[in-house]
């Protein structure tokens, strides 16, 4: 499958998954849109699309992998010690 012209029912599965995103980050998601999107981003035709997508660099490198629940905590300073002041 050439990633560039997905298949019709892949960009509806690719659309689907825009869908729930976006009812999931909204204030009256319901967890049905987190299940959606689980099993959307499980389904063979997206994981295929993803993987060529990512071989051709044309999207994001995950920054975790799955299963890894280790946060990102935002505005951490990975070296930086809380009781040490900067020095300038």
């Amino acid at each position: 499958m050439n990633p560039l012209t997905p298949a019709p029912v892949t960009l509806a599965k690719l659309g689907s998954i825009i869908v729930h995103a976006e009812e999931a980050a909204s204030t009256h998601g319901h967890y049905f849109d987190r299940i959606a999107l689980e099993t959307l981003l499980e389904d063979a035709d997206v994981v295929a699309w993803l993987k060529g997508m990512r071989e051709l660099a044309l999207i994001p490198v995950r920054r975790r992998e799955p299963g890894l629940t280790a946060p990102i905590t935002r505005g951490a300073i990975p070296h930086a010690h809380p009781k040490k002041p900067i020095r300038r």
